[in-house]
């Protein structure tokens, strides 16, 4: 019997799931599935243009880079192996539980990311009963979900340090499980918030309005720039929230009553939408969108605020600036003019790779970024169109912040950089998908 389970435990070793994951990456990743990606973003982009001006909504999907996902697959698919007293235990005491293997089945939702930023709606914008009565229900169950986890909160706080001096700030630092509290119970406040919101919608319509005309007013009067800076941030507030409410109600709309989503196998997956609020500012609504058609293709959908979009590129912290995001410069081409540069990412620990994995020459070098290190992005244009970023403009989006920042790298990745463009197009759905959707 112990034999068997040392097998079993010897079986769980072989990374089979980094292999199924994998597996998916690079099927995801095909022309075939690209393409229907294509597809996808040229139908939601004319859709929503029944809603927002194209050049008014910003909508674009990115795949995630080897490099990344590779991190979060060696990280999230291990085997946890128990301890049996320095290894003597009687056959008896063995039992299924006694291994578990860490596989994170939702590592595949991420490899396909796509963003809508609103960035202005119409002064009449309307968003139907049904949506406001959802956000009343959700509301509802937030606020007994928030009672119930600051119950549990409460005891294990009372339970634990009911008679300690230490201030709250000190506990949370040293204690993991009560911060996660903490970061749980602000979560569903920042949720109660926005869900009161959503259902305020047309009152933050009027005030956003209202702040939009003093504004245009008070520029045509020359006001003080203190003045014009103050409505300006008050206009600001107000459309922001209006934005993102606009694309949580048009995405939940488009969904349930677009033909041509429903023609392509597309469908939300209720069970998977979530409100993300951290300590960074960050707040988004993320949806997951699915397929009947190819039920391995899997996107996240996100819905963020033109501020929060702002942020994530050039704030105080920055996407960069998270747990495993963070984005180092590559080593350019070894040249005598790049030593210095060189020399100096290797001093301020902005080199990702170490020394043994150091490629020489350009191919090489773009080679690397392309393939391996960067993801590349396309984005909506309007009317169907869609654009798919050169690897020149791949490369700058993914390091435009870190780009900015060290003028002298910048200048000498662009003497590499083939600055090219791909042209705009209407993609069409090939002929395997188009019979399969016509059966």
């Amino acid at each position: 019997m112990q034999d068997k389970h040392k097998l079993f435990q010897s079986s769980l070793s072989v990374p089979l799931f980094e292999q199924y994951n994998v597996a998916i990456f690079n099927l995801l990743h095909s022309p075939e599935y690209e393409n229907y990606t294509d597809v996808v973003l040229s139908t939601l982009g004319t859709e929503l243009e029944k809603y927002f001006k194209p050049d008014e909504m910003r909508l674009k999907y990115r795949y995630k880079s080897r490099k990344s996902f590779n991190a979060n697959n060696s990280k999230d698919s291990k085997v946890v192996e128990k301890n049996y007293n320095n290894g003597t235990v009687k056959d008896s005491e063995f039992d299924k539980s006694d291994f578990k293997s860490d596989f994170n089945k939702h590592i595949n939702y991420d490899i396909i990311g796509m963003r809508l930023v609103v960035e202005n709606v119409n002064d009449n914008f309307e968003i139907d009963k049904s949506f406001i009565e959802n956000c009343k229900k959700n509301l509802l169950s937030t606020q007994r979900e928030l009672f119930e986890l600051e119950k549990q909160y409460s005891d294990y706080y009372n339970k634990n340090y009911g008679d300690t001096s230490l201030s709250i700030k000190t506990l949370l630092s040293k204690d993991p499980v009560l911060k996660q509290f903490a970061q749980d119970i602000n979560v569903l406040k920042h949720k109660i918030n926005y869900l009161g919101q959503c259902i305020e919608f047309k009152k933050l319509l009027s005030y956003r309005n209202k702040s939009k005309k003093l504004l245009l007013k008070m520029n045509d009067a020359k006001n003080s720039q203190s003045e014009i800076q103050e409505t300006e941030k008050i206009f600001n507030d107000f459309n922001n929230i209006v934005c993102m409410i606009a694309g949580d109600y048009a995405i939940e709309h488009i969904f349930s009553t677009s033909e041509k989503l429903k023609k392509l196998g597309l469908f939300l997956n209720d069970d998977r939408k979530k409100f993300f609020h951290d300590s960074t500012g960050y707040t988004a609504i993320h949806f997951s969108v699915e397929s009947t058609l190819l039920p391995a293709w899997k996107a996240e959908l996100q819905d963020r605020s033109s501020e929060v979009e702002y942020l994530s590129k050039y704030g105080p912290i920055t996407h960069n600036s998270l747990s495993g995001k963070k984005r180092y410069l590559e080593d350019l081409p070894t040249k005598a003019p790049n030593r210095k540069i060189n020399d100096y990412l290797k001093k301020h620990s902005l080199k990702y790779f170490d020394n043994t994995s150091k490629l020489k020459g350009t191919r090489a070098f773009m080679q690397k970024l392309s393939e391996h290190v960067v993801p590349y992005y396309t984005k909506y244009i309007g009317n169907g169109y869609i654009k798919r970023y050169s690897i020149a403009e791949n490369i700058h989006h993914y390091y435009k912040k870190l780009l900015l920042e060290n003028n002298e790298y910048a200048k000498q990745l662009d003497d590499i950089l083939k600055n090219d463009e791909n042209e705009a197009f209407i993609p069409e759905i090939n002929r395997f998908q188009k019979n399969e959707l016509e059966k």
